[in-house]
């Protein structure tokens, strides 16, 4: 299990703000190429299972839900720092 300081872009209205989260992934949570599936991410971000792209507003929504969520940033976390960070209540 890996552990990944992610930011989340979400889109509310005429607003959009960030969000950071820290989030643990086993394999199963990364795309063929070795990087996040950002769908699986933003599942685990928002604990909802429905979520669909939207063309439009290039972000995945909750349907009948106007926010969008997009991953803006995601890095992976060393094992040693996850303590501090833990500590600070990052």
């Amino acid at each position: 299990m890996k552990h990944y300081f992610i930011t989340v872009t979400i889109y509310d209205g005429d607003y959009e703000y960030f969000d950071k989260q820290i989030i643990a992934v086993d394999e199963g949570d990364f795309a063929s190429d070795g990087k996040l599936d950002d769908l699986k991410v933003l599942k685990l971000f928002t604990g909802e299972e429905e979520l669909a792209y939207d063309e439009w507003l290039n972000a995945y929504q909750i349907p009948y839900c106007h926010r969008g969520y997009r991953i803006y940033h995601s890095k992976e976390i060393d094992e040693n720092d996850l303590p501090i960070l833990r500590k600070y209540s990052v």
